[in-house]
């Protein structure tokens, strides 16, 4: 959330029927909710992730990419 990419993404109006997500999952904590649940975003939370390295399953398990994928073919 305090990174120039969310600070523009945030400063800029959303385009109209476009949907903005952030994804994260459970057992990241390098990046907890907290850092991801941010205002104009909607937020999913998988649960294919578990200490310590939840932060890398975000990349590497199948059930994430599902999930991104799930999320890029909604109408």
């Amino acid at each position: 959330p305090n990174s120039d990419l969310m600070r523009e993404l945030q400063a800029a109006p959303t385009p109209s029927g476009v949907r903005l997500y952030s994804v994260g999952t459970r057992g990241d904590f390098l990046t907890p909710r907290s850092s991801w649940d941010a205002d104009g975003l909607e937020p999913v939370e998988t649960p294919h992730g578990f200490f310590p390295v939840g932060h890398w399953m975000l990349f590497i398990h199948p059930g994430n990419h599902r999930a991104v994928l799930d999320l890029l073919l909604a109408p």
